[in-house]
């Protein structure tokens, strides 16, 4: 069946997760891929900012709903691939304490490199909370040719 989505919409997040955890027993893993870039400063619904809830907490609230499903891998561990940015390492401290963007002045390329900064450490917090379990990867598929 065809289950909308929209990463920017945390209910929707949710509805998504709970209708594939009606429809299967398991999952072998996620791929974390979708994204966003260069856009104005713009809130969700939940007040988030865009690309943080697209690119990061979307995804995050995903995994989260759907771990249960993912430990239910049993013959080899279950994985979750984070599409990342080598961005991630050109954020600036004073963001890390403002993802919210309330307090410092709005920069879509830094809410980028914020946003792709967040899937490497929550790729990595999963790991060390699954101990093995889950397999996790943050990865930079390099340039590439889109429209974003």
């Amino acid at each position: 069946p065809k289950i909308p989505l929209d990463l920017a919409d945390l209910i929707s997040v949710a509805a998504f997760a709970a209708e594939i955890k009606a429809l299967v027993p398991m999952l072998s893993g996620l791929v974390l891929c979708a994204g966003i870039d260069g856009a104005p400063e713009t809130r969700t619904a939940q007040g988030n900012e865009l690309h943080m809830s697209v690119n990061h907490l979307g995804h995050m609230l995903l995994t989260a709903e759907l771990t249960k499903l993912l430990r239910k891998q049993t013959k080899e561990p279950a994985r979750v691939i984070s599409i990342t940015s080598s961005a991630a390492i050109d954020v600036s401290p004073p963001y890390f304490d403002d993802i919210a963007w309330t307090r410092n002045k709005y920069n879509k390329r830094q809410a980028y490199c914020l946003s792709k900064a967040c899937n490497i450490l929550f790729s990595d917090y999963l790991a060390l909370r699954e101990k093995g379990n889950i397999f996790t990867a943050a990865i930079d598929p390099g340039p590439t040719v889109t429209q974003i």
